[in-house]
């Protein structure tokens, strides 16, 4: 067994790791939006297919966040280690949404 500390740490830390999970939310709203509306390329080609296959990967990634942040929140055993581990595993999360805004100013500019 943990501590009582160690047993609230874990707690928060789950709690905190899925209200920071957006990935899902977004994967959704995007497979909605293309499913929904005739998403057209240059007024040429539909990319709905595009839209949709990355909507499920984005699902894949928060689905596969939330399992990494419960294993690791379940096996560890001391209260910093664990805000640390949903600290890193956020900040891992947070990478493709940056790249991503990075490459559309560099595209814009």
């Amino acid at each position: 067994g943990v501590s009582n500390a160690v047993r609230t740490a874990q707690f928060f830390g789950a709690i905190v790791g899925v209200l920071m999970e957006d990935e899902i939310p977004q994967g959704l709203q995007l497979i909605a939006n293309g499913l929904a509306h005739e998403l057209i390329l240059n007024g040429q080609k539909r990319v709905h297919y595009r839209v949709i296959s990355s909507s499920f990967l984005r699902l894949i990634v928060g689905y596969l966040f939330l399992s990494s942040l419960f294993i690791n929140v379940a096996q560890n055993s001391d209260v910093i280690s664990i805000f640390y581990d949903v600290l890193a595993l956020e900040f891992v999360e947070n990478i493709d949404d940056t790249a991503y805004a990075l490459g559309k100013k560099i595209i814009v500019v």
